[in-house]
């Protein structure tokens, strides 16, 4: 192959895996953002239990049942939507593995066409070298 070609492929690959690895990144970053509302739900709702103990009049209006009732609501809809962001992950964590396999590839590729014109070269200079000796 020719050494643009070579190039070609080479920008090609990075790209591909750039683009695979900024999806990665969002991803962590949407997951990671889902784990902290999940322990800051968790912190507040012990706050709430707490709270519930001292207060009897929660009790009495029922409060504290609507209360239960909205952090389960919450912490199901979190952990749904941290279960859709892991599943997203692993099939983008499949894209990156093929994406770096590609890039890693062409790079040897391009070290072994880079080394055999190197060897060639040096070999051809032998030649001279000999012709004229």
């Amino acid at each position: 192959m020719s050494r643009d070609t070579l190039s070609q492929m080479s920008d090609v690959t990075e790209a591909m895996f750039q683009r695979e690895f900024s999806t990665i990144q969002h991803l962590l970053k949407e997951e990671s953002s889902l784990r902290q509302s999940l322990t800051q739900l968790e912190a507040q709702s012990n706050t709430g239990k707490i709270n519930e103990a001292q207060d009897l009049s929660m009790n009495t209006i029922g409060a504290d049942i609507l209360w239960q009732a909205w952090v389960s609501k919450t912490r199901r809809q979190l952990n749904i939507e941290l279960a859709q962001i892991m599943a997203q992950k692993i099939e983008a964590m499949a894209h990156i593995r093929r994406a770096f396999g590609r890039k890693e590839a062409v790079k040897r590729v391009m070290e072994a066409a880079h080394d055999e014109r190197r060897k060639r070269v040096a070999r051809q200079r032998a030649e001279r070298l000999a012709y004229f000796c």
